[in-house]
C-alpha cells in the first residue's frame, strides 16, 4: 500500500483597550488609553508556525518509504489518507465496491477526514511520520544496546545454542578466583539470563564443570 491543525484563517480586527480607575478627585472617573493590541498579526503567527511547509511534508513523504519496520495496517491507512487529503482535498472519488476490500478501506479512511483543510491534514502528516521515526530510532537504539556483549579479561564466554559457557581464563594463577574475575562471572551470568539461556556452564582449564540451571 503507497505510504502517503484546524487553524481558522478568521481575522480579529485591532482593537483599543479601555482601562477606567478612579480618580484622585472623588466622583470622577478618568480614562487612560492603552496602546492597539493587533490581535490579527498575532493569530497570523500563530497559525503559520503551527502549519508544516511543502518542503518538510515532501521530506516526510521520502522517510515514511524508509521506515525499516511495518508499522501496521491502521497507521498505514492513516498515513494514506493524510496524504491524500493533504495532496488533492476531501475525497471525491467513487466508493469502490464491497468486494475490493483493499481499495475500499482506503477509501473508508480517505472519506473520513470529511473537509480536514490540506494545510492540517499536512501537518498531521508530517507529525505522524515524525513520530514514528523516532519511535523505531529509540527501539533500535535499545536493541542496540542489548546486543552488546560484556568484553572479559579472565574469562572466555561463549554461547553454543541454549548453553552459555563460561570459561576460567587465569591458567597462570591456576584460575583463581579473585574479586576482578567474581565480578566478571556476574556480568556473564547476567548476560546468560538475557540470552534466555537455558544451561550456563562454568569450566577452567584445571577445574571440572559445573552446570548451573538458570
Amino acid at each position: 500500500m503507497a505510504v502517503s491543525s484546524y487553524v481558522p484563517r478568521g481575522m480579529i480586527s485591532a482593537v483599543t483597550l479601555l482601562a477606567c480607575r478612579r480618580s484622585p478627585i472623588p466622583g470622577r472617573l478618568r480614562r487612560r488609553q492603552l496602546p492597539a493590541i493587533n490581535f490579527s498579526a498575532l493569530l497570523l503567527h500563530s497559525s503559520t508556525a503551527m502549519r508544516a511547509s511543502q518542503e518538510e511534508f515532501e521530506r516526510a513523504k521520502g522517510q515514511a518509504k524508509l521506515l525499516k519496520e511495518d508499522p501496521g495496517n491502521e497507521v498505514k491507512l492513516k498515513l494514506y489518507a493524510l496524504f491524500k487529503q493533504a495532496a488533492e482535498g476531501p475525497c471525491t472519488s467513487p466508493k469502490p465496491g464491497m468486494l475490493d476490500f483493499v481499495n475500499k478501506a482506503k477509501w473508508d479512511a480517505w472519506n473520513a477526514l470529511g473537509s480536514l483543510p490540506k494545510d492540517t491534514a499536512r501537518q498531521n502528516y508530517v507529525d505522524l511520520v515524525s513520530s514514528l521515526v523516532s519511535s523505531q530510532s529509540l527501539s533500535q537504539e535499545k536493541t542496540s544496546s542489548n546486543d552488546k556483549k560484556p568484553e572479559y579479561e579472565n574469562l572466555v564466554v561463549t554461547r553454543e545454542g541454549n548453553i552459555t559457557k563460561i570459561m576460567l581464563n587465569r591458567p597462570t594463577k591456576k584460575n583463581a578466583i579473585d574479586v576482578k574475575m567474581y565480578n566478571e562471572i556476574m556480568l556473564a551470568l547476567e548476560a546468560a539470563v538475557k540470552d534466555d539461556s537455558f544451561l550456563t556452564v562454568i569450566t577452567g582449564i584445571e577445574r571440572k564443570a559445573q552446570i548451573l540451571k538458570m
